[in-house]
């Protein structure tokens, strides 16, 4: 194989000191460990003399050593020389009783079966293993298993490093200052873990979904380290780097076998329909488990994908009780104060991951009042990245690291969609491009093969959106959302709905809508095109506005005849999908003081539209029906919209209403309920199954419902 083959051209062009640092990263890759290295120079690249080269302990306390050469010429003689030396008791001082293995690293494909025998004659003679490493060994292994070796010691890319075993994911991801360690001890999650084990019992894929910071990671690691160590599969985690994944997934799960793959922030993910693919690869030798990680607010964006490939289940990751806060911040930071404990508890709010950023922050300065509410523990924690870099004196550069907070990964060579906002704060393309390769020598961003670049982490980029457009007010939001977004939509609204749902301020909330409020009215007054892109996302933030504008693209909807026998009321009926932006508008009014409103325009609506009849059918049992949570407001919502469903009956004569009423009162009328949670186009979320009990208030909405239908029934038979 070509990259094989290179590989080894690069081994070869070691120095001997390099080739023995490769060795050493190798061997401890195979797992063997507590090594201390005698055969080169402490902070240089140069051997040393000494016997042996390099040597571990065994878990028993036994020896093994390991002898490294790149000597092509006369192999055999060098390498039975260099055994000798390591059986000589007066160079090493160790017994042979007390030496379990000698490892011979060389970078040669010419040692023949006769001279391999008698080398390992000689050490079994003395009661010891011989391990023989050649060239052709360690750049299979590097290839097959250790790509990232390549890229450390060889300065070879063999793809893209998206896909990385295990334990170098945690490795790299807890070499950032900046991030609350995976390695932290796991705590509490036993029911969670066996949610998890249920749900692959249902599908190969399971997502799970919690909010920012509550250790969906950390569980999804946990449950990797045990499906390997029960299974013996290879476990694999994949993290988005901006860049396609389809060469890296030919490379690393090239042969069928039994794989685990863990997508971190599935959201962030190039084609991830290429990873999901393998899931349904059974008849082809391939049995892989999918585990994926996603923020609540980003889950319908992974979902819509999902669907279209595979069966999956859904597990809602739950934050910590207090109690179980403190024990973490008191097990794993070792903080045993209570009044520090309690104040950590109250900041947490159940969130692992802010529980140690102010553990740590209080640690540091030895002060309860160095911790007090999230955005101060964000800016004390990140703020001395501004304070101590130079990004305090360039605002260019902070500027720059402020865009890539909020669309979080982009193509280098592509940055067309900015201009109209680069243009507008004077940055140049050569000036955004060199800003980000500072900022990756700052470690700040990650660029890959000078193509793609990405924010390297997400809570300080949570931190950089808060001050670059809030606490500084450097950009302006409400500029940024009507430059850019009709190009960067989905990210844009991730990005808000991070800022108002990690810092929950209510001065904060408001800015937010007070920004989305100054676009939407100057969109509307100038007409614009991308005016209801953004009316359709953001309609919340002024529901009275929203209904005014409603009105009057329903007042201005041409009116469909349909005849009522024609109307088909059944095809479509047990599969939900309502695709019309109006009608889903509408329902996102089911729980807001706007209700009854909302349900004057989708009665409305519907006498308009009466073709979009099963569209209706759906909305109304799906917005405003039965769900797990209507008990705790008296079913005031399904009350309603009887009541509203009644007066638009004209005392029930409207052949639409009456058609309409009458399939939804059949769901209604039921005591057992499927309430689908965050469901997609295809229906195949989960899905709440609950009963309900006949007490008064559920005897009140039914006694309706039956009086109602008396009187259709009364006026059919007249």
């Amino acid at each position: 194989m070509a990259i094989i083959t290179t590989i080894k051209e690069r081994i070869n062009a070691l120095s001997p000191g390099d080739f023995q640092i490769l060795c050493d990263a190798y061997l401890l890759k195979e797992g063997y460990s507590n090594i201390m290295c005698l055969g080169t120079q402490t902070g240089a690249r140069r051997t040393t003399k000494g016997t042996p080269d390099t040597y571990f302990c065994d878990d028993i306390g036994k020896y093994i050593f390991v002898e490294y050469t790149t000597q092509k010429e006369n192999l055999f003689a060098k390498i039975n020389l260099d055994i000798d030396k390591c059986l000589d008791i007066g160079r090493t001082g160790i017994p042979l009783t007390d030496i379990a293995e000698i490892i011979y690293c060389h970078t040669s494909s010419n040692l023949t079966p006769q001279n391999d025998r008698a080398l390992r004659i000689k050490c079994e003679g003395n009661g010891i293993k011989l391990t023989l490493i050649g060239i052709d060994k360690i750049a299979s292994d590097i290839y097959e298993k250790y790509k990232t070796l390549a890229k450390d010691h060889l300065n070879l890319f063999i793809t893209t490093e998206q896909i990385q075993p295990l334990q170098d994911f945690v490795e790299r991801h807890d070499r950032n200052s900046l991030v609350a360690p995976l390695s932290i001890r796991f705590m509490f999650r036993s029911k969670e873990l066996l949610d998890i084990k249920d749900a692959f019992y249902k599908s190969d894929v399971v997502l799970l979904k919690g909010s920012p910071g509550t250790g969906k990671t950390r569980i999804a690691i946990h449950f990797a380290e045990t499906y390997k160590n029960e299974q013996n599969g290879i476990v694999y985690c994949i993290h988005n780097r901006a860049l396609p994944i389809y060469d890296d997934l030919c490379a690393y799960m090239e042969k069928p076998g039994k794989y685990f793959i863990l997508v971190d922030d599935a959201n962030e993910i190039s084609n991830l329909n290429l990873v999901l693919d393998y899931a349904n690869r059974k008849n082809s030798g391939y049995e892989v488990k999918i585990l994926m990680t996603i923020r609540d607010y980003a889950v319908e964006k992974v979902k819509s994908t999902l669907e279209q490939v595979v069966k999956y289940e859904i597990v809602d990751i739950k934050p910590f009780s207090d109690l179980e806060i403190k024990e973490i911040v008191s097990t794993c930071i070792g903080i045993k104060n209570d009044a520090y404990l309690k104040r950590i508890v109250n900041i947490a709010n159940g969130n692992p991951r802010l529980a140690i950023l102010a553990s740590n922050i209080a640690g540091e300065s030895n002060r309860l009042d160095s911790i007090y509410d999230v955005s101060k523990l964000y800016s004390a924690y990140y703020g001395r990245v501004l304070k101590d870099s130079e990004l305090s004196s360039n605002t260019d550069l902070l500027k720059v690291l402020g865009i890539m907070a909020l669309i979080d990964s982009m193509y280098i060579d592509k940055i067309d969609m900015l201009k109209p906002f680069l243009s507008e704060h004077r940055i140049s393309e050569d000036s955004f491009r060199s800003s980000l390769y500072r900022l990756h020598e700052l470690e700040l961003i990650d660029i890959y093969f000078n193509k793609a670049a990405k924010f390297a982490e997400q809570s300080f980029a949570n931190f950089i959106l808060k001050y670059v457009f809030y606490d500084s007010k450097i950009f302006s939001l409400s500029r940024f959302l009507e430059l850019l977004f009709s190009r960067y939509e989905s990210k844009i609204i991730y990005a808000i709905n991070t800022l108002v749902r990690v810092f929950k301020e209510d001065k904060l909330i408001d800015f937010v809508q007070s920004e989305i409020r100054q676009v939407w009215i100057k969109l509307k007054a100038e007409k614009s095109s991308d005016f209801m892109d953004l009316f359709k996302k953001f309609y919340p933030v002024d529901l009275t506005e929203a209904l005014l504008i409603l009105n009057d693209i329903i007042d201005n909807e041409p009116q469909v005849e349909i005849l009522v026998e024609k109307m088909d009321t059944e095809t479509g009926k047990n599969y939900i999908n309502i695709s019309d932006d109006i009608i889903n508008i509408l329902g996102g009014f089911a729980n807001t003081d706007a209700l009854d409103s909302s349900l004057d325009l989708f009665f409305k609506y519907y006498l308009k539209r009466p073709d979009m009849y099963m569209q209706f059918y759906h909305a109304s049992i799906q917005y405003f029906g039965i769900d797990k949570n209507s008990y705790l407001y008296n079913f005031y919502t399904v009350n309603k919209y009887i009541q509203k469903i009644t007066e638009y009956s004209d005392c029930w004569k409207n052949k639409y209403i009456c058609y309409l009423f009458l399939n939804v009162a059949e769901v209604l009328l039921g005591f057992r309920f499927n309430y689908w949670e965050d469901f997609g186009r295809n229906s195949t979320a989960t899905m709440t199954v609950f009963y309900l009990s006949n007490d008064d208030n559920v005897e009140q909405y039914r006694r309706y419902i039956w009086e109602q239908i008396s009187l259709i029934s009364a006026k059919k038979r007249v």
